[in-house]
């Protein structure tokens, strides 16, 4: 992931962008079409008698081209239909320079290549309209605050834990943390220093985003509440995993960006992904293992165990 995260403003702004260039685009192709084909065919003139070739016929870039290899983040690296619409685009660039080509050196093309062009122009358009209905469904289920994924986000992707738990009988556990005190590390008595809890929630968010597996999944659902998700995961193993985040994520170890080192609190609730679970109980279960973890003698990671027991980790 980037270092700075995806924000839905930063999905909307390039969705704004996008609809521009493709605007620009159409302007573009129109064009194309009067300079190539608005003279005929052969060379420019009515005569017939091929002219000297016209440096009309000489086609620009896309401007869409300008959106797409200006982007300023890697919002999009990790979108095949963002990969597809560059090798489309590209292809599509071609082969209008070409035709436009055979038209300025006197010759024509033919119904078979036009076709090939236009059959391009479809598939690249096809693209950006993917990639448009994408950044709205990520605008959707992405928190505004951190950048990561939201509750909606949660739910569909436990979905997807639970549809994978009861194909393939492959473990899978999430882990509901909430912060409970945030404070500057070390010199807490700076009262010059105003930590804003938006700002920390962010870092944190990154932070604990920076620690994760590559197939884990972080979500923010609440206030102060963070769930991730463990696929592939044991129970047991589940708790190691998350007891070595807590450690990771307490102690001043989370900066903010001008490198202020916060303290934390934290508390977890751990629960597994059962394939007889439905996704309101799973979080469910998860959250009753971190209301035990605030009651008195309660332990920073607490497990939901099934038959109802809760156990320390």
């Amino acid at each position: 992931m980037a270092e700075d995260f995806r924000t839905p403003e930063m999905y909307r702004r390039e969705l704004s962008r996008m609809e521009a260039a493709m605007s620009a685009h159409i302007g573009w192709l129109k064009d194309w079409h009067l300079k190539v084909l608005g003279g005929g065919t052969g060379a420019e003139g009515d005569d017939g008698k091929g002219a000297a070739p016209s440096p009309a016929r000489t086609i620009g870039p896309s401007p869409f081209k300008t959106w797409y290899y200006g982007l300023p983040s890697d919002l999009y690296d990790d979108s095949p239909i963002f990969a597809a619409l560059g090798f489309s685009l590209e292809a599509m660039q071609t082969q209008a320079e070409q035709l436009a080509g055979m038209v300025s050196a006197g010759g024509d093309f033919s119904d078979k290549e036009y076709a090939t062009f236009m059959d391009a122009v479809g598939k690249f358009t096809e693209l950006v309209f993917k990639l448009m209905r994408e950044s709205i469904s990520k605008i959707a289920f992405i928190d505004d605050v951190t950048g990561i994924g939201n509750e909606s986000g949660l739910k569909i992707q436990i979905a997807a834990e639970l549809e994978r738990v009861r194909r393939t009988d492959q473990r899978a556990c999430v882990a509901l943390c909430e912060i409970i005190d945030i404070a500057l590390a070390g010199d807490q008595e700076n009262l010059n220093y105003r930590l804003n809890k938006l700002e920390v929630l962010s870092a944190f968010a990154q932070k604990f985003d920076d620690l994760l597996r590559p197939y884990d999944q972080l979500f923010r659902i609440e206030g102060d509440q963070f769930v991730v998700t463990l696929p592939y995961t044991e129970t047991h193993v589940a708790e190691m995993v998350v007891n070595r985040l807590h450690d990771a994520l307490t102690g001043g170890k989370v900066l903010l960006p001008d490198e202020t080192p916060v303290q934390l609190r934290l508390r977890f609730g751990v629960a597994s992904i059962e394939p007889d679970d439905d996704v309101d109980d799973v979080i469910v279960h998860a959250a009753e293992a971190l209301q035990a973890a605030k009651e008195p003698g309660g332990k920073r990671v607490m497990v939901y165990r099934r038959k109802s027991a809760i156990s320390e980790a």
